[in-house]
């Protein structure tokens, strides 16, 4: 782990107009050289012929190079880094807002490797406002740190992120934790995170993802689960979140209020290993979930166990709530 210290970048500036064009510079001294190598060659050949000729590029047959650039029009791809962003929201639909981000980053170029649980949390610092959905997404970037710090400031203006009060209510955040293995100090950016080791709001969700990486180079053998368990007990329990949609409540797993689920399962398929394939389960699982949509009499949850990703998108749109991918 090497540590930088980033400095503005100054842009260079571009060759103004009275400045000699680069191909014409260049295209000088291909005539310069052409015409010393001729006398050159002259010179040897008067030797045995005892002549005397007079060459110029004008008279020669010009030939052009195909595909050649002076400068190329495109950069050199940078290599591709391994970050990790927080995200959190506490107004509106708070799922809603992270998947729009997650949207937003994807098309800004930002591949999105992993994500952990959601997990809801008290607020910290400003109490006196709604609990928060947080969590962490392991992404891969060809972005420098200052260039992704912008992107992702950029989407949140983009999403109408204001403000109004420091550690306050937003709709929507991110914050970059972690940049490769660099310790990064800017007066804008620090990474890993300057806050990040007193929040368990950050370090549960990234203990997910990576949870014996070191943080300090200075204490290489002390990982985020360390950090993690050496924070002080909270006065309340953060819980993970499973988003079922706007007609149920969603799922807090590790709530201590939480009400006790009753299920029972029903198997549509010959057996239990989905062997017939794609269509054969399409045609088998989505129809008992149409019908039960349409009951009156039902009003719980639907979840299908499936590992194909055509037959979970044919189930959500049916209706199902949940997809455990077995």
């Amino acid at each position: 782990m090497r540590t930088i210290r980033l400095r503005p970048l100054v842009k260079a500036r571009a060759l103004a107009s009275s400045h000699v064009h680069p191909t014409q510079s260049l295209r000088g001294g291909i005539e310069h050289l052409t015409s010393l190598a001729s006398r050159r060659h002259q010179s040897s050949l008067s030797q045995d012929v005892k002549t005397s000729t007079s060459t110029s590029t004008s008279s020669w047959t010009p030939h052009t190079l195909s595909n050649f650039q002076v400068f190329p029009t495109k950069p050199y791809e940078l290599s591709r880094v391994t970050a990790y962003i927080a995200f959190g929201s506490n107004m509106g639909n708070r799922i809603d807002w992270i998947e729009q981000a997650c949207n937003e980053m994807t098309e800004q170029g930002i591949k999105i490797l992993r994500t952990s649980s959601l997990w809801e949390t008290d607020p910290m610092y400003v109490l006196n406002q709604d609990k928060f959905v947080n969590g962490v997404c392991e992404i891969e970037t060809s972005l420098g740190p200052l260039e992704l710090l912008d992107t992702l400031q950029g989407i949140e203006r983009f999403l109408g992120r204001e403000k109004l009060i420091d550690k306050g209510p937003r709709n929507i955040d991110l914050d970059i934790l972690l940049y490769g293995d660099e310790v990064i100090d800017h007066e804008r950016l620090k990474v890993p995170h300057a806050l990040m080791l007193e929040r368990e709001f950050v370090l549960r969700p990234l203990a997910e993802l990576v949870p014996a990486k070191a943080l300090d180079p200075a204490s290489p053998w002390k990982t985020i689960v360390d950090y993690l368990n050496a924070l002080p007990p909270s006065p309340s329990q953060m819980t993970t979140l499973t988003p079922l949609g706007d007609s149920h409540e969603p799922i807090r797993a590790l709530s201590p209020n939480r009400k006790t689920q009753v299920m029972a399962i029903m198997n549509f398929t010959p057996d239990s290993f989905s062997n017939e394939g794609t269509e054969e389960e399409i045609s088998r699982a989505v129809p008992p979930i149409k019908l039960l949509k349409k009951s009156t009499d039902f009003n719980g949850l639907i979840s299908i166990d499936t590992y194909r990703a055509a037959v979970a998108e044919a189930a959500v749109a049916a209706g199902a709530d949940i997809i455990n991918d077995i």
